[in-house]
């Protein structure tokens, strides 16, 4: 009965992490709920460890718990001490008949039960997860109880993994901002098509526009109406050749200010790929005050540049194994499955984790646990073609997509990767892998690509997810469950 809970738990931990647009707030207090209900423990806590202080970041407790979010606590006081001493999950049925029968936090909040388990991010200690209760518990120790609470904190760790790169990404994007904004020059970006999609303050003083006039405009609109078609058509062929076009070698020509007066100006062109397509970075120069601002434009297309590379690698890649990450798994996978639905062809999808990591990193550290993610993702790399997708998903799982790739073409590849990683020798402890495959062919004509692309990860998790519980180091293809 337990696993068939922890299989429903876990459809409701995927319905979730598809939450992410609402919150990560969000996210945690559903976690908590669902662990709650589960578990048959009416406080559920995500703590913080800060050195020797538990902050309680997310709280799901009834009214006059005397609990609150954000209250900070002496670590010794609480019983989070035994899930960090014990690094996995503790639970204790009955603290008034335990070695904790003294403890702070049962005399204080009359705690009568506590099952907690510590939660890591990017291999370090974040704080813990934990469900308590006023009363003891008679089945909230089971091994399938401690195995879901398990799975939870490592979904945890992976949701804030996610989090704070969002929170990297975000700010890079507003350094990138800030940078546009701190130029003495006129800053425009323009998208695939032309439109304008943002303007510096100096960009609107030069031409005479509020930014609310410019954006979606046509860059056309700021050059003389009788060169517009021609400035189109220069326009296009440079999207088609991207590169740069720098100061000092791009064309001077005539701006449109919007009253009507011509501007001449320098512009120099800069291609900008983004995770959303190619952008054109233009920076205009007023040759009327051209040596004025040199010196310090060279500076702000510097600090652009390191901005806009910040930018790009927070949101495609994964920094340990150079493989994609799951931002950019979902927008490659997400336009695979157009091309698949409009051609009528098939893609299949591998869904696969290291088993026993934990063991690894524990006996060998977290360094040995690094290299031999290293290894597993130089693995995927020889084996996937030139058309596949291969992406680190999170933790010690990976993603592999083969489009045109039938199900048992996918699981021959799966059996040759997961006997290649058995047989990998350079590693501080032999390593093996479980892998989750699933298949997809002519998807609905009325399905949504992002839909169809959760529905396939899911699909392959839950292959996953067999092929852990029947042994682990082996294939299961979802059509086999």
């Amino acid at each position: 009965m337990g696993v068939i809970e922890n299989e429903r738990v876990m459809r409701r931990l995927y319905r979730i992490s598809t939450e992410y647009e609402r919150g990560f707030a969000h996210q945690v207090r559903s976690l908590l709920e669902v662990g709650c209900e589960r578990l048959g423990l009416e406080i559920g806590i995500l703590s913080q460890i800060q050195g020797d202080r538990f902050v309680l970041e997310y709280l799901r407790a009834p009214d006059g718990a005397n609990l609150a979010e954000g209250e900070e606590l002496p670590l010794h006081q609480t019983l989070a001490e035994a899930a960090l001493e014990a690094d996995g999950p503790v639970c204790i049925k009955d603290l008034a008949d335990s070695a904790y029968r003294d403890h702070h936090a049962r005399l204080k909040w009359g705690l009568g039960a506590y099952l907690g388990v510590p939660v890591r991010v990017e291999g370090e200690i974040y704080g813990t997860l934990s469900f308590s209760s006023l009363q003891k518990c008679h089945e909230c120790c089971t091994p399938p109880e401690l195995d879901m609470v398990d799975l939870m904190a490592s979904w945890l760790g992976v949701e804030i993994q996610r989090a704070r790169s969002e929170a990297r990404l975000k700010q890079a994007d507003e350094n990138f901002r800030l940078g546009m904004e701190a130029s003495p020059a006129a800053m425009i970006m323009v998208d695939g098509s032309g439109g304008i999609t943002y303007a510096n303050a100096s960009a609107l003083e030069l031409f005479g526009y509020d930014f609310g006039d410019l954006l979606g405009t046509r860059i056309e609109a700021l050059v003389p109406e009788a060169v517009r078609q021609s400035h189109q058509a220069q326009r296009e062929a440079f999207a088609r050749e991207g590169g740069n076009r720098p100061m000092g070698k791009g064309r001077v020509l005539d701006g449109r200010h919007r009253s009507g007066r011509l501007i001449p100006m320098e512009v120099s062109l800069k291609t900008i790929p983004t995770p959303y397509g190619a952008f054109t970075l233009c920076t205009i120069l007023d040759m009327t005050q051209r040596l004025q601002f040199e010196e310090k434009l060279q500076a702000q297309q510097k600090m652009l540049e390191e901005a806009n590379r910040d930018l790009a690698s927070q949101a495609l890649t994964d920094g340990l194994t150079g493989l994609l990450n799951r931002r950019a798994l979902y927008s490659h996978l997400e336009s695979l499955l157009r091309l698949v639905r409009r051609q009528k062809t098939t893609v299949s999808l591998l869904f696969l984790d290291l088993d026993h990591f934990k063991v690894l990193n524990d006996t060998a550290g977290h360094q040995a646990g690094d290299v031999a993610l290293q290894r597993v993702a130089r693995v995927l790399k020889e084996a996937a073609r030139r058309s596949d997708i291969a992406a680190r998903y999170g933790g010690e799982e990976f993603v592999l997509v083969l489009p045109e790739a039938p199900g048992e073409g996918a699981v021959e590849l799966a059996e040759r990767i997961r006997e290649q990683v058995a047989g990998l020798t350079e590693l501080a402890l032999p390593v093996t892998i479980s892998i989750g495959v699933a298949t997809v062919t002519g998807p609905d004509q009325d399905a949504e690509a992002a839909l169809l692309a959760q529905r396939l990860v899911d699909q392959a998790d839950r292959a996953l997810y067999r092929a852990k519980h029947t042994g682990r180091n082996r294939v299961v293809h979802y059509r086999d469950l």
